[in-house]
């Protein structure tokens, strides 16, 4: 309880400089790879992203260990590693004991698969507070996710997890062809005592060249029918845990995506160490940020240029991520305080 304390009070002082006129993020996004043993459909990292981030260009893990002390230094406090599949990295182990060396509170996405290695060294568990784990469907998760014999594999991994006593939460993208199981996904969820949240797939896909913006073909839910069936669900299954809040951004997007400004708060790591711009979700340009300053970088005529732009362009329009609301959210003190108490992200 004490860490988390801490860790929101530095939020709410980052929080403040921000609203001071200094900009200081205060969530990292960490993409360390975009290899990926998986093939989702709705998900163009696999097609475009190691073509444009082989592994020979990868960051080194020095390289990576010296841009996260930066952002701790000026006040980040909360790092999402995601990718392509973290796992991969074959550095993970370190770059995850660092993070929480230097006082980040860890979130780690993964796609399960290859769990099961890391589980039984304590280094790995103790370095990670937050545990991310996509799964799909109880029954076609394979082929929703372009795999073969992994759904089992999975889920073993989340119960052997949970031993650890490592806090799991299961991320569902939710589509046309898994939409009729939320409920059974929310039951499984429950069964290998994790939470749950279930992500309508983007009306974008992740755009790692400015030459990929093309609406993809999974936006095939109704937002108003899908929120109100997870409303619903909320009522009874107690770990789901989507908040209100994204839920009323998905109807509502549009309107939010205008006062969107993800990026005073928050710094998205490409696999080369660069910075994304103008965010995760569209990537048109980077900034080589390992030799400069975090105010060197904000001070930066192509970094103040984004920011004008972030909310504007074409793709902010239909964005339906959260990191949108995560400034909304840290200006409600209600919010502050359930960031601190329960870092529902």
């Amino acid at each position: 309880m004490m860490y988390k304390i801490i860790q929101g009070s530095k939020t709410l002082t980052s929080l403040i400089k921000n609203k001071l006129g200094i900009i200081t993020p205060i969530l990292v996004q960490l993409k360390p790879t975009f290899r990926c043993n998986m093939k989702c459909p709705y998900c163009s990292v696999h097609v475009h992203g190691t073509k444009i981030y082989p592994e020979k260009k990868e960051a080194t893990t020095s390289e990576f260990y010296n841009l996260l002390e930066k952002y701790s230094n000026n006040g980040a406090t909360i790092l999402n590693i995601t990718g392509g599949e973290p796992l991969l990295r074959k550095d993970i182990v370190e770059l995850l004991k660092y993070s929480k060396k230097i006082g980040f509170y860890v979130i780690l996405n993964t796609d399960g698969i290859l769990l099961n290695n890391f589980l039984d060294n304590n280094e790995f568990v103790n370095s990670i507070d937050k545990l991310r784990i996509s799964l799909d469907s109880p029954t076609i998760h394979d082929k929703i996710r372009g795999t073969k014999n992994t759904f089992d594999k999975i889920t073993k991994n989340i119960k052997k997890a949970r031993k650890k006593k490592v806090d799991v939460t299961i991320n569902s993208v939710i589509f046309k062809d898994n939409f009729h199981e939320m409920e059974s996904l929310c039951k499984l969820a429950k069964k290998l005592d994790s939470k749950i949240t279930l992500t309508p797939a983007n009306y974008y896909e992740f755009t790692v060249s400015s030459k990929k913006e093309n609406p993809t073909k999974f936006n095939n839910i109704n937002r108003e029918l899908f929120v109100k069936k997870v409303k619903k669900l909320k009522k009874e299954y107690k770990n789901l845990v989507n908040t209100n809040q994204h839920l009323d951004h998905l109807i509502n997007k549009e309107q939010s995506n205008k006062k969107c400004d993800a990026l005073s708060y928050v710094a998205t790591i490409l696999p080369d160490g660069k910075l994304a711009l103008p965010c995760e979700i569209y990537v048109k340009e980077s900034i080589d940020i390992r030799e400069k300053s975090i105010k060197e970088i904000t001070k930066s005529e192509k970094f103040i240029q984004y920011k004008k732009k972030t909310g504007k362009i074409l793709v902010c329009k239909e964005c339906e991520s959260r990191c949108v609301l995560f400034p909304q959210t840290l200006l409600n003190f209600r919010n502050i305080l359930d960031l601190i108490f329960n870092w529902n992200l």
